[in-house]
């Protein structure tokens, strides 16, 4: 003979108290850069550079997992207007697990048996046991969390630096471009847009001197700010303007 389960359950219109937990998303601190918004890198070549905290953006993304919460305890008191039994066969097994569930005047959600209790103390105790539990998961998540930065941290620094070097390729684009744009509108226009003829004393012609010629050269040159490129960087990103 199979054994029964047995309750010591609420009957129709007896009191029951249910905690529940409500709890609030909060903006938290960037477990990476740990609110500095940045990562400062040191490679061994010597090379040292800040880069925006990739897991955050730079203070951009406020809402990070894990979350953390805000969390708040509340006492229900309703009475039983119906009580219901379920029974649920357990996976590969012949064991059937039976339950009682509560309908409550006033609606207070689905109360299992499990969180309906007789006084409102037991349910306090059974809501600062949620409490607690709730709280030390979701610490233990943020711990896990911390533990894989130090393996993320590296794959996040690469791509950084790739965006960070796809981005400067770019800018170089940018740059030639418009500056082949400059001197085309020299050639097509000198008067407006080419070197400034000087006199070398009021009564002689304006003509361009080799220092107006540099002049307006190194301006042309410091507006495209190619200096650092290497012969080969330049060539590639002129030819890419072609």
């Amino acid at each position: 003979m199979k054994s029964l389960q047995t309750f010591d359950a609420f009957a129709v219109g007896e009191t029951i108290f249910v905690a529940s937990v409500h709890q609030k998303e909060i903006p938290t601190q960037c477990p990476d850069c740990l609110g500095e918004k940045q990562w400062a890198i040191s490679m061994p070549s010597g090379v040292s550079r800040i880069i925006a905290c990739p897991r955050c953006d730079g203070g951009k993304r406020h809402w990070l997992f894990p979350m953390r919460h805000e969390r708040t305890l509340e006492v229900k008191e309703a009475k039983v207007s119906e009580v219901s039994i379920r029974c649920r066969k357990a996976h590969n097994s012949e064991k059937i697990h039976t339950g009682i569930d509560y309908s409550t005047e006033p609606y207070i959600g689905h109360v299992s048996h499990d969180r309906a209790h007789g006084s409102r103390e037991a349910a306090l105790v059974d809501g600062k046991r949620m409490l607690a539990a709730d709280a030390k998961q979701e610490d233990e998540r943020w711990r896990e969390e911390r533990e894989k930065v130090a393996t993320r941290s590296g794959q996040d620094i690469v791509a950084a630096l790739q965006a960070a070097a796809n981005e400067s390729v770019r800018d170089l684009q940018r740059n030639i471009a418009k500056l082949k744009e400059q001197m085309m509108e020299a050639i097509r226009y000198p008067t407006l847009y080419g070197p400034k003829e000087v006199r070398a004393y009021p009564s002689a012609t304006p003509r361009i001197t080799e220092q107006t010629m540099a002049d307006w050269l190194g301006n042309l040159l410091s507006e495209a700010n190619i200096e650092g490129w290497s012969e080969q960087e330049l060539h590639e990103a002129m030819c890419s303007c072609v």
